[in-house]
């Protein structure tokens, strides 16, 4: 070969792969089939590595973050292992977290508990005790007692308050009943669990609502849940009645003596709110006149909060949002927005009604396909963290702008999120390390 025929040959191999490159790009289809829902082509949620909302989207929601004085809050669920609920360094390294993710609240979730549905009383709370061995406490357990006046905060809804108030547990270690659980209640979470709970939060500047729960060896099964709690007879309805109110009470005065913003009175008990309205009265009394913070209680979604007859004596509607959502598999924003709207007339029905700004105590959605259609199974479907990122994004656009929606607290996250990523077999509700935590992040942010 000649030596002038070299650099000849050379250029004809560049353009020959120059052509090549050009026709493979020509015939490369658009969208791949089988790609992540991420990488879809028209998809309104991005990969996991951008925001989902700098990103074109099927609808341009006129807000992008919550107001300045929304709830943005988690269900905050304890461990039951020692050093691993309220209270733990692991609990406080994960409240840190939550806090750089824009989260200023937290429910607490004391529980009690009764062996069934139908029990006359709830374990460690006799109904024939005084009611004063529940709302008394000893100088040193109440390490801020020292103003029992209405808290100006009482007058208005729970999103007015501006900052945290002032918490210690100093004088907790010092008082016997503070470290020691009731007879049949959890070994691992004392009042001085929560009261700690309490002051990490404060510290952090971050608000605090207890919620207690009810829970019985019934609920395992699915044989029964809270909105089926209800006694055999009068005479046991009465004594349980009893018995909850000095549930209710002692974590009153919890909440009043660490200064908690907020407590909720009740979650989700169905039988008894319907049927007992007045019970709830006497209860709601009874509370005021130890607990000078907001008032509160969770009502479930499908019927009870409409039922509910004593809001006008809270400071908010509570409710537990999970509200089934029609839409098939892989559905847009725009459709669960859509599928949002008859459910959203009836909670705006509830507010005009009795004039109180509404929060949605609980609401959770996991990763998983349809997750927005039953959100209050905790297992089923194919993992699917998009559908659960969707769920929230069109959650917040529903609701976001509207002025008698005043935050939420979402369902859930664990004190320590390394012992909390799935339920059984399944994936659990939390939406750390997910696409979700983008979402809620960007609504979390101050404006």
């Amino acid at each position: 070969m000649r030596k002038t025929d070299k650099p000849i040959i050379a250029l004809t191999a560049v353009l020959i792969l120059i052509l090549t490159a050009a026709l493979l790009i020509k015939a490369a289809p658009t969208s791949t089939p089988n790609a992540a829902p991420e990488q879809r082509e028209g998809s309104d949620i991005p990969s996991p590595t951008s925001s989902i909302i700098n990103q074109k989207s099927e609808i341009s929601p006129p807000s992008t973050t919550l107001a300045p004085n929304a709830v943005r809050g988690v269900n905050y669920a304890h461990i039951h292992r020692n050093n691993k609920g309220y209270g733990s360094d692991a609990s406080k390294r994960e409240l840190t977290n939550l806090q750089n993710l824009g989260i200023d609240w937290i429910a607490i979730t004391p529980f009690g508990y009764q062996s069934s549905a139908d029990q006359n009383q709830i374990a460690g709370y006799d109904p024939n005790q005084p009611l004063s061995a529940f709302t008394t406490t000893p100088p040193p357990f109440s390490p801020v007692a020292r103003d029992r006046s209405p808290s100006p905060l009482h007058q208005s809804a729970l999103t007015h308050q501006t900052s945290p108030r002032p918490s210690s547990t100093s004088a907790l270690s010092t008082h016997t009943s503070a470290l020691t659980p009731r007879p049949g209640q959890d070994r691992s979470l004392t009042d001085r669990h929560l009261a700690e709970q309490v002051a990490a939060a404060h510290r952090l500047g971050v608000k605090v609502l207890i919620k207690p729960h009810i829970w019985s060896r019934d609920f395992w099964n699915g044989d029964a849940w809270h909105g089926t709690i209800e006694q055999n007879s009068p005479k046991d309805h009465e004594s349980w009645r009893k018995s909850y109110l000095r549930f209710i009470l002692h974590h009153a005065q919890l909440a009043q003596d660490t200064n908690a913003e907020a407590l909720c009175i009740g979650t989700e008990l169905i039988s008894q709110t319907t049927h007992h309205p007045d019970d709830w009265l006497t209860l709601i009394r009874e509370v005021k006149k130890i607990y000078s913070g907001k008032l509160t209680y969770a009502a479930h979604w499908d019927q009870e909060f409409q039922a509910i007859t004593f809001w006008d004596q809270l400071d908010a509607i509570g409710i537990s949002a999970y509200f089934p959502l029609d839409a098939p598999d892989n559905a847009t924003v725009k459709q669960l927005v859509d599928a949002w709207q008859p459910h959203k007339k009836r909670i705006e029905a509830a507010h005009t009604l009795y004039n109180k700004p509404v929060v949605f105590l609980e609401i959770g959605y996991r990763p998983a396909t349809g997750t927005y259609r039953q959100p209050w199974l905790d297992r089923g479907g194919q993992p699917d963290p998009i559908a659960q990122a969707r769920a929230y994004e069109a959650l917040f656009q529903t609701y976001a702008d509207e002025p008698w929606w005043h935050g939420l607290f979402i369902w859930k996250v664990f004190t320590d999120a390394q012992r909390s990523d799935h339920h059984g077999t399944g994936p659990g509700y939390s939406f750390r390390n997910q696409p979700a935590e983008q979402v809620i992040q960007q609504w979390f942010r101050q404006p």
